[in-house]
C-alpha cells in the first residue's frame, strides 16, 4: 500500500509547468489581441498619398475640405450615393478644391 499512495502523489514541478504554460497562452492571446486592435485603428486613421487616393476613391466628388486633427477631405460616390472621410497629405489638400472629382 506504501508503493501506491506514492504513485498517486504529484510531484510540484506539474504545477509550476502548468502555470508558466497558462501564463504563455494568456501572454499570446494577449499580444494577438492588440497587435490586432493597433492594425484596425491604423487602417482607420492612414494618412492616404495620391496613388492610393485614386485607387481607393476614384469618381468620388469633394464636397468640403476640414484642417482639424490633420487634413482631411470629405467625400461623395455619386454612384453608390455614399459619404466618407479621409485623411491626406498636406500638398494633395492644398492642390484639390471643393468640388473636384478624383479621376
Amino acid at each position: 500500500m506504501k508503493y501506491l499512495n506514492n504513485s498517486i502523489k504529484r510531484n510540484s514541478t506539474d504545477y509550476i509547468m502548468n502555470r508558466i504554460s497558462s501564463l504563455i497562452i494568456i501572454i499570446l492571446t494577449i499580444t494577438l489581441l492588440l497587435l490586432y486592435s493597433k492594425d484596425i485603428y491604423d487602417k482607420r486613421h492612414r494618412v492616404l498619398n495620391y496613388i492610393e487616393m485614386k485607387h481607393s476613391y476614384k469618381n468620388c466628388i469633394i464636397v468640403y475640405k476640414t484642417e482639424y486633427d490633420g487634413y482631411k477631405l470629405h467625400l461623395h460616390n455619386p454612384v453608390s450615393n455614399k459619404a466618407v472621410t479621409i485623411k491626406v497629405e498636406d500638398y494633395i489638400y492644398f492642390n484639390w478644391f471643393i468640388g473636384d472629382t478624383i479621376k
